[in-house]
């Protein structure tokens, strides 16, 4: 102060310094916005990529995460992957249930989007424990899923061995075929196109024909997926039909829920 005057040096020194470094601050502040936009847009991954409808891919579920699903109503299932190389999950469905496991034996690269192996064993109860049962259902699958982000050809190979057959009288492995395109990409959603079709050794016809062919979608988020699709084949006459059948073509409807936790 002099002469009873404030000097306003000091404060346009102070001004002059706020508005030099306000602006940087406030750029820092968008670039740090956008790049955690971009990490939470990143963070949403497929947690069901371990299979298209039905058909098992070359990955496993979205590791340290706890899966519970309802496949048309039908099928309760739950998993979890406790690596990121290891899946295991159990089925339940009318009087049955399954215990299985899956093993990717390659990770992700730019072609090649996973190679896994698994196998799944049915049970039956019996008085207060549950055992193997005459009617066991063992069923061994190898598969594969080729491609990039944006669009993934899957194929794979199972075969189920019941323990009062032999070797000689088991079918030939069964064949699927499947892929998937990425139709919508959301930070908070996406969605994709989806098909598999299976491929079943006929005793009768003394070749491999189509069992199911399934056509549809999916809608999935972070916690959410909603998997709608059309099964048509002579496989879902129930053995009531053959392949030569009118049935043949008759679509019905499939749906699985499934959340992730």
């Amino acid at each position: 102060m002099e002469g009873g005057k404030i000097s306003l040096i000091p404060h346009l020194k102070f001004i002059v310094i706020a508005l030099l470094f306000l602006p940087l601050l406030g750029t820092q502040s968008i670039y740090g916005q956008e790049a955690d936009s971009l990490e939470k847009q990143e963070e949403l991954t497929e947690a069901s990529r371990n299979r298209l409808f039905w058909m098992s891919t070359g990955k496993i579920s979205a590791p340290h995460r706890v899966s519970i699903g309802l496949f048309s109503f039908l099928v309760l299932q739950g998993g979890y992957s406790p690596t990121d190389f290891l899946q295991l999950n159990t089925s339940l469905t009318f009087g049955y249930w399954s215990l299985g496991s899956k093993f990717q034996l390659m990770q992700e690269t730019e072609f090649i989007r996973g190679i896994s192996v698994g196998a799944d064993i049915g049970f039956s109860p019996q008085s207060e424990s549950f055992v193997v049962t005459r009617d066991q259902l063992t069923a061994f699958t190898v598969s594969g899923s080729f491609g990039n982000e944006n669009a993934q050809l899957h194929l794979a190979s199972f075969m189920v061995v019941q323990p009062n057959k032999t070797w000689e009288n088991t079918l030939p492995p069964s064949f699927q075929i499947g892929f998937d395109i990425q139709l919508d990409r959301d930070s908070n959603r996406q969605a994709k196109l989806m098909a598999e079709s299976w491929w079943v050794y006929e005793p009768s016809l003394k070749k491999y024909d189509a069992a199911i062919i399934m056509i549809g979608g999916r809608s999935y988020g972070r916690t959410f997926i909603l998997d709608v699709a059309a099964m048509i084949g002579p496989t879902l006459c129930f053995g009531h039909c053959s392949s030569a059948s009118g049935l043949r073509l008759f679509p019905l409807p499939y749906i699985n829920l499934m959340w992730f936790i």
